[in-house]
């Protein structure tokens, strides 16, 4: 490795840590304020006006996107971590015991420890600068995030349907017998032919499919199309999650991101 590559590697772990760490300390942060100092950030930084109100409205959602971004972070951290200690100036001089210990403490203790308690002892300081750069990124994590999940789930409610449990670690028809109506048998039900679709109904109120008629209702979610519109659903939305990620920079990043939007739909089990 040349001197200038070991350079611009060490910079991109030292952002990705940086920004691993404010993601963490940020989240540590908002949920330690307290009404009146959110009251008191809303009111001296006009410009977060609309945040504040989006965090005490929705913590939920400011707290998936803090959790998803930390998470998006670290993925290409380690990664690069893992090609400099396996490629760079230390590389064949470290046992493998000391590079996972190496990697261990950059990841929980300067990505989250330290982050975390300078968060607890000045909450409101990190919270107002945290929010800045938080507020840029928070609607494009935001849809990203919905559309990547949703693919990731209907994909999921796929295999109640077509997977092998050998394969998918999931029972067959594990979702409907735990009263959960998904996407492929909504559809169907909306598609199908209004005989064919009280009789289902009433197989699915009795519970009979499964006592041998589990056949049946693949057959029934199949042939109206329930399958393929929940293909097609996912694929549309794994690809609305690749487009929200144009906007990211870097590409290494942007890559690494789009592989796991990749996988969300391909994936076996």
């Amino acid at each position: 490795m040349t001197l200038a590559g070991l350079a611009i590697l060490l910079v991109a772990i030292a952002v990705l840590i940086f920004c691993s760490g404010l993601f963490s300390g940020l989240e540590t942060a908002l949920f330690s304020l307290r009404p009146h100092q959110l009251r008191r950030l809303e009111t001296n930084n006009p410009a977060l006006a609309s945040f504040v109100r989006l965090f005490r409205d929705h913590p939920r959602r400011v707290l998936n996107v803090l959790l998803l971004g930390d998470g998006l972070v670290k993925v290409p951290l380690v990664v690069l971590c893992l090609f400099l200690l396996w490629r760079g100036p230390l590389a064949g001089h470290l046992p493998q015991w000391l590079a996972a210990i190496i990697i261990f403490a950059v990841v929980v203790l300067l990505c989250d420890l330290i982050p975390k308690l300078l968060a607890l002892s000045a909450p409101y300081r990190l919270s107002a600068i945290g929010a800045f750069t938080l507020r840029a990124s928070v609607r494009l994590l935001d849809r990203f995030g919905r559309a990547l999940g949703l693919a990731f789930q209907i994909t999921d409610d796929l295999f109640d349907y077509l997977g092998a449990e050998t394969v998918t670690g999931k029972a067959l028809g594990n979702d409907l017998d735990g009263g959960k109506i998904t996407l492929p048998l909504i559809n169907a039900l909306r598609e199908a032919p209004e005989r064919e679709r009280l009789e289902m109904e009433d197989l699915i109120r009795s519970r009979d499919f499964r006592n041998g008629h589990w056949a049946d209702v693949v057959r029934f979610v199949t042939v109206h199309g329930g399958v393929a519109y929940s293909q097609k659903t996912s694929a549309q939305l794994a690809e609305r999650a690749e487009e929200e990620l144009e906007a990211v920079p870097d590409l290494e990043i942007r890559e690494s991101l789009q592989a796991a939007v990749r996988y969300a739909v391909t994936r076996e089990r």
